[in-house]
């Protein structure tokens, strides 16, 4: 999956995408469950505070994009 944040200064996520890139069906699925949602509960939110378990049904793409969320912060703090 490929996952872009968008933080203003003060951490908030602004705008973020999401792009699966799964080839079995089932995941297929769930991916798209996933993105269909996941935005409303990340824009505005701080990234620190940010923490997602099921969106939409789908329980294992919110853990890769949290995976996802703690390398941004990384690559975020150490720019």
């Amino acid at each position: 999956m490929d996952v872009t944040l968008t933080l203003e200064s003060d951490g908030t996520i602004s705008d973020a995408t999401f792009v699966g890139n799964s080839r079995t069906p089932r995941s297929i699925t769930m991916q798209g469950q996933f993105a269909a949602g996941f935005k409303e509960q990340v824009l505005g939110k701080s990234i620190d505070e940010l923490s997602l378990s099921v969106v939409n049904g789908s329980s294992l793409t919110p853990k890769g994009f949290m995976d996802a969320v703690t390398k941004i912060k990384a690559e975020a703090s150490a720019s």
